[in-house]
């Protein structure tokens, strides 16, 4: 169980990248042509209790509660893996260079596994939901909005 201190600066905790860097490394990934390069997964992940923290704890806590998440995410990733933040409740992950379509799948596994203990915010133990929307180029989309778009819509379908 990981204890979210209030006091901790940004500069104590690793941060995913911003939206516009992510996007940068998700056109480089995907090339001139704007296509992938082999096989690659991208994944939306979206903390479903967002809003209920920010009523219930404010912005700066929630924003250490994702932080903490994306600390956890990191440690599951290769080094060619990408984490970067999408919006506010959202997270996006670049998975290139796979040699199967369940290298995607083992990946969402691992990343539910390390997210499963609880964060403890003012005493309180908190177990936090992520949902995950998954997209396959070349298989679903084979542009980076497309594909985008199909990792979204499979979030809001695992959402409904």
């Amino acid at each position: 169980m990981t204890t979210i201190s209030e006091d901790l600066t940004s500069s104590q905790r690793p941060i995913p990248l911003k939206r516009s860097e992510f996007f940068a490394e998700l056109n480089r990934q995907f090339g001139a042509a704007g296509e992938a390069q082999g096989l690659a997964a991208l994944i939306v992940i979206n903390l479903q209790q967002h809003r209920d923290f920010s009523i219930e704890f404010g912005h700066r806590v929630t924003e250490l509660i994702m932080l903490e998440i994306a600390s956890r995410i990191q440690t599951c990733l290769r080094e060619a893996d990408c984490l970067g933040r999408l919006g506010s409740a959202d997270f996006s992950l670049l998975l290139p260079k796979l040699r199967t379509q369940g290298q995607a799948i083992m990946a969402v596994n691992k990343i539910q596994r390390v997210c499963q203990d609880p964060v403890t915010v003012r005493g309180k133990a908190l177990r936090v939901r992520l949902t995950f929307g998954v997209s396959l180029s070349p298989r679903d989309a084979t542009s980076v909005q497309d594909l985008l778009g199909c990792a979204e819509t499979a979030l809001r379908h695992a959402l409904a």
